[in-house]
């Protein structure tokens, strides 16, 4: 994903320290990465069907409810 569409690094820092953390600039540009890294594989998978499991658990959800159906 390209750098500009992003959260901002800054945005990412103030999260991650709001609880008295520590992390450093390259700790928040990492931990950003990995997670925009695993939402796309996870989409991907979703997106070209690999997961079966889960498209029948989605299936058995209501829409605003925690329960299957």
């Amino acid at each position: 994903m390209e750098e500009g569409k992003k959260l901002s690094l800054a945005h990412c820092q103030k999260i991650l320290n709001e609880n008295g953390g520590k992390y450093t600039e390259d700790q928040v540009r990492m931990i950003r990465d990995v997670l925009y890294n695993l939402a796309e594989l996870d989409y991907l998978i979703l997106k070209q069907g690999l997961s079966p499991e889960i498209s029948a658990l989605s299936e058995g959800f209501k829409p605003g409810s925690d329960k299957a159906a």
